[in-house]
């Protein structure tokens, strides 16, 4: 399967949303004509590609800040920008001007635990893990990993489960990752006699299941949806 990609129907430029993330020596842009709607996606080579839109991070490190502690937070952490991600609480990290894929993945996570007790949930894309875990319906913890290998993620999924004290009780492993990354987490997690449930993406355009990077775009997709970044 080729790595660049070019989706477009006739939209009103001027009128368009885009929101756009580096990855793999790639641009991958979204162009919404209305928040919900896509008009034009593409996966394009850094060099080939403009610099319009709003970007946004995904492997960027962040830490999550209920709004009472904000301006607390120990002098090491750099941080220069918070996003609203739910009530009271704020996504904080270094990235002027840049939203961040987690709050696309936390919307999803956030939606899944409605009809969950107790979820671990997980997006996994080349070596960056997002962790959360929910217990009835309620953020316990959210965190980001650099990660290696299945064995890695799954060290990481089952010391969250551990942390907010479920790993004793029934809880589901639910969270989306390539196929192949997918396969080799379950084959780890078979070996402790566990198993993960894989998220269903969308289907943003006709054509869209043959386009590459789905772990992306699929998230970049709600962007628009997204709190939009303020200074710290």
């Amino acid at each position: 399967m080729s790595e660049t990609w070019s989706y477009r129907k006739t939209y009103e430029e001027s009128d368009a949303l885009m929101y756009s993330l580096k990855h793999d020596g790639f641009i991958h842009t979204l162009v919404f004509d209305s928040p919900s709607n896509v008009c034009e996606h593409r996966v394009d080579s850094k060099k080939n590609s403009d610099k319009k839109g709003r970007m946004v991070l995904w492997d960027r490190r962040f830490t999550l800040v209920p709004e009472t502690f904000l301006g607390s937070e120990p002098p090491h952490i750099e941080i220069d920008t918070k996003v609203l991600l739910d009530e009271g609480l704020y996504l904080c990290y270094k990235g002027k001007n840049r939203q961040h894929l987690f709050q696309s993945v936390y919307l999803t996570a956030r939606k899944v635990a409605d009809s969950k007790s107790k979820m671990v949930f997980f997006w996994w894309y080349a070596q960056t893990l997002y962790v959360l875990v929910f217990v009835k319906q309620q953020l316990q913890f959210a965190n980001s990993f650099e990660v290696q290998n299945a064995s890695e993620v799954a060290y990481f999924l089952l010391s969250a489960a551990q942390e907010c004290a479920i790993h004793q009780e029934k809880f589901v492993l639910i969270g989306d990752a390539e196929s192949a990354s997918l396969q080799d987490l379950d084959a780890v997690l078979e070996k402790l006699e566990l198993g993960s449930e894989a998220v269903n993406r969308p289907m943003l355009y006709s054509d869209y299941y043959g386009s590459p990077f789905q772990i992306l775009s699929g998230y970049l997709y709600q962007m628009p949806q997204c709190a939009l970044p303020e200074g710290y």
